[in-house]
């Protein structure tokens, strides 16, 4: 029996344009929590920046180096115009855009995407639970992005069952401290 990987699926938004985001798929993790810890930009070589060069899109991951990502693990999603000045906009009022990498550089979406959201994806595809938790300086709160300071705190990642887990904090018995999402998931 083939052991069971995880897939961290990060969506990004363009800075050019917040209508329009990417998706991208990183497969290959041997626990979701590593997965997260990846999407989160915590390990050694996380998740960092993604940018669109003259339709190749690299990630930048935090150890600095770079790879380009392969056209197969990257979706394409557009909140179409209803017209209103001001729209409030869900997950599912996305549309995926059958459009190549290189059609929206020939757009003008070449620069940056801002990392809004992740989430973890079994063999099957279907989601985990994967939460954050800081087990020491529990007062310290992660900043933005999702991330602790690096001043000797250390944030674990654990699979949650407890669904207000991932939308508040909720106190944890004993030794453990405050949970605290890291980003928003995907739907």
């Amino acid at each position: 029996m083939a052991k069971e990987r995880f897939t961290a699926r990060i969506r990004w938004q363009a800075d050019v344009d917040p209508t329009w985001e990417l998706e991208t798929a990183h497969p290959g993790f041997e626990t979701a929590e590593d997965a997260a810890l990846f999407a989160n930009g915590f390990l050694e070589a996380g998740a960092d920046t993604l940018r669109l060069e003259s339709g190749r899109l690299y990630l930048t991951l935090t150890d600095h180096s770079s790879a380009e990502l392969p056209v197969d693990a990257v979706q394409i999603w557009r909140l179409p115009d209803d017209g209103a000045e001001c729209q409030v906009a869900d997950d599912r009022d996305f549309e995926r855009v059958p459009l190549p990498i290189e059609r929206l550089s020939a757009m003008g979406f070449d620069g940056g995407f801002t990392q809004i959201k992740y989430g973890v994806t079994d063999t099957m595809g279907a989601q985990v639970n994967v939460g954050a938790r800081s087990e020491r300086n529990w007062e310290s709160q992660c900043d933005g992005r999702g991330r602790a300071e690096r001043s000797g705190r250390r944030c674990l990642v654990c699979v949650r069952d407890h669904p207000a887990c991932l939308n508040e904090r909720c106190a944890v018995d004993g030794d453990r401290a405050d949970v605290q999402p890291m980003r928003h998931w995907l739907i």
